[in-house]
């Protein structure tokens, strides 16, 4: 009986095992970790997918592609990673803060991280970056002036409204400001209800107001937030001074100009950091890069404002 048996399992052993040796067997495994299905991050991981196919990864041949969505929940996430570790994936793209935050904490560090759609990952990642790279999403504040300088070479002053929270990065722009032959006009406000007399206190002492995101000057997910967005629009048109947002809806909303992100191109930077990792750069040498910006213009509200646009400037932005 037992011979009989023996005789029989042996045979579905040795086929189990060719089987096995016949599956593909992939160079590299690349694992997508995204948070959550939006529009951005979507956005993110479409640009990913069509830039690193572009760089000579192909599906089913040199490569795989793995998709994980935690679809906002820890504990999908948590389970997610465990497959990501048994793959075992060569590279994990964590789309989002916290997307990036759980590879990091419950993954071994031998496998590469490489997040996008993430701001301030120095904050996050502070301590231990051995197995991380990635791109910041926030534009460099250098780069938002220049640009800011570069639409109207003329300006002298610019006003800007902010809290507690963003005392250094407005340090760091007065620095920056003088430089470029700018003057930044800061007012510190402790809550939103201190917008509208901010703003009125730069009337007549700025030629341009430049917003950055702060969630006590114009957070939009609060009733009080979305009234100090309506102000600030108001204001800037009826003093007939450009304002230059952070996003592309407020420039569709009539605010004169942005450097926003573009969330496919972030996806091509987090691709071209993934090919370095592949090519064998540990995460560790690899810089976090910043996302690169690209200008938005409202048409109308320029005309408005009586604003020129330069061939220059319109060839090289996003007209609205």
């Amino acid at each position: 009986m037992h011979n009989r048996l023996f005789s029989r399992i042996v045979p579905l052993v040795l086929l189990f095992s060719i089987f096995a040796e016949t599956l593909p067997a992939y160079e590299h495994e690349i694992a997508i970790l995204k948070f959550q299905s939006r529009r951005d991050y979507d956005e993110t991981e479409r640009g990913f997918v069509n830039a690193i196919r572009q760089m000579g990864y192909t599906d089913g041949e040199n490569m795989r592609i793995s998709y994980f969505d935690m679809n906002r929940d820890k504990e999908k996430g948590i389970q997610y990673v465990k497959e990501i570790q048994d793959i075992p994936a060569s590279v994990v793209v964590a789309i989002g803060g916290h997307a990036a935050m759980l590879a990091k904490k419950h993954l071994p560090p031998e496998i590469p991280i490489v997040f996008v759609v993430l701001l301030h990952p120095e904050r996050i990642f502070a301590e231990d970056r051995q197995n991380v790279t990635g791109v910041d999403m926030e534009i460099p504040v250098a780069e938002k002036l220049q640009d800011i300088k570069r639409v109207l070479p003329s300006v002298q002053n610019v006003g800007v409204v902010y809290s507690e929270r963003n005392i250094p990065l407005i340090e760091n722009a007065k620095t920056i400001a003088t430089d470029l032959g700018i003057t930044l006009v800061a007012k510190q406000i402790r809550d939103e209800a201190e917008v509208p007399q901010a703003f009125r206190d730069l009337e007549g002492n700025v030629d341009a107001i430049w917003v950055i995101p702060d969630l006590n000057v114009a957070n939009r997910t609060k009733p009080v937030g979305k009234e100090s967005w309506k102000f600030i629009m108001k204001f800037s048109l009826q003093n007939q001074i450009p304002l230059f947002g952070y996003a592309d809806f407020q420039v569709k909303e009539g605010a004169f100009a942005a450097l926003t992100v573009d969330h496919k191109d972030m996806g091509k930077q987090a691709a071209e950091l993934v090919d370095q990792v592949l090519k064998g750069t540990p995460p560790a040498e690899i810089p976090y890069v910043s996302a690169r910006g690209f200008r938005h213009i409202n048409e109308n509200t320029a005309k408005y404002l009586n604003i020129e646009l330069p061939p220059t400037i319109q060839t090289n932005s996003e007209i609205h």
